[in-house]
């Protein structure tokens, strides 16, 4: 039997910013990946000055008019290029971030890291660094 927490653990909870054990999985919950929201943003990128990496991606993407599976938008995308997952992705959000639209995809998970990031950086020490490349 599990016990209750108490009331001021849950206050705590709801007002924390920062990536804490058993907060993972809410973020992933509270910022979904929409695939079918990227599929339309790299197939509308506009096409000016796009080299022909970007190019065969689009072409991709285009031959993809329904999933019923809306997970299966970028490994589709993926396997008919022949491109391993993790450089894929990289290049799919590379594209896809080039849409007008990107910045509103994006601002709410923006918005939400701001403060967290801003309250670790407090947290450094005068002389540490982070890299976060």
């Amino acid at each position: 039997m599990q016990r209750e927490k108490p009331p001021e653990w849950r206050e705590k909870q709801k007002g924390s910013r920062g990536i804490r054990r058993g907060q993972r999985y809410r973020l992933v919950f509270q910022f979904p990946i929409r695939e079918q929201y990227i599929h339309y943003l790299i197939t509308n990128v506009p096409l000016d000055g796009l080299g022909g990496e970007y190019l065969e991606i689009i072409e991709a993407a285009r031959d993809i008019r329904v999933e019923l599976d809306a997970h299966n938008y970028i490994s589709n995308i993926l396997t008919k290029l022949g491109i391993d997952r993790p450089s894929g992705l990289t290049r799919v959000m590379d594209l896809a971030s080039m849409h007008p639209e990107w910045h509103q995809y994006v601002s709410e998970v923006t918005d939400w890291l701001q403060p967290v990031v801003s309250d670790l950086m407090e947290r450094l020490p005068e002389n540490d660094t982070v890299d976060i490349t």
